[in-house]
């Protein structure tokens, strides 16, 4: 059944791979994760950000334009705001930094214009989902004893839009494309009173892998 659906006119499947860095915007206390990095600070060694994968459905409309429909899934990680704990009974534990992961599941609908052989522009809408998100602000030791500091993160909204823009660059006679691919959010991202202004903008690096022959 793939294979036929892969092979019809007009029409073309893919697979995706990526890498991504999300920026917190509007928001103190947070800061972005890098994609791919090597820190030599306390022996942390190969930092990674974001990564996900995905599958798209494209049609040729005409000789300049195209639609991409894509769905997505992955993890996001940015660096939390600074918190201050304190146990069951009040007692301090004092103030922490940690990192937040999300598990994140999008839909991408984007018009594309080729600019040549090998390169197109897109600008479209997509819908953002976070099912899960964890901090992890690591572990104290308290009057003895060692207590994580690792909980699930419910502020983030349950659906946010997104508007994607992205640069396309497939070379000549090749299955493979490589896209960078912009999402900034265009809704409220925080369901918290004091962050209605609170958005992000997602950078992905994107490696595509084209399933059966191109679209005509």
């Amino acid at each position: 059944m793939l294979t036929f659906l892969c092979a019809l006119p007009a029409q073309q499947w893919s697979v995706h791979l990526h890498l991504n860095e999300y920026y917190p915007l509007n928001s103190d206390g947070k800061g972005y994760y890098p994609m791919l990095w090597y820190s030599s600070k306390d022996d942390r060694g190969v930092l990674l950000g974001g990564f996900g994968g995905g599958v798209s459905w494209g049609k040729v409309l005409n000789d300049k334009w195209n639609l991409k429909v894509q769905a997505n899934f992955g993890r996001s990680r940015y660096y939390a705001p600074p918190v201050f704990f304190v146990d069951e009974n009040g007692q301090s534990l004092g103030f922490a930094s940690g990192i937040t992961n999300n598990l994140n599941v999008s839909a991408l609908v984007v018009p594309r214009y080729r600019l040549s052989g090998r390169v197109q522009l897109g600008l479209g809408l997509g819908a953002y989902m976070t099912p899960v998100s964890r901090s992890d602000y690591g572990s104290v030791i308290f009057f003895g004893e060692k207590r994580s500091l690792k909980f699930t993160d419910k502020s983030t909204q349950p659906f946010i839009l997104t508007l994607p823009a992205e640069f396309v660059f497939q070379p000549l006679a090749s299955r493979f494309s490589l896209t960078w691919r912009v999402e900034p959010a265009l809704t409220r991202v925080s369901r918290l009173p004091f962050a209605t202004g609170e958005r992000f903008l997602l950078s992905v690096l994107e490696l595509g892998w084209r399933l059966g022959p191109k679209a005509e």
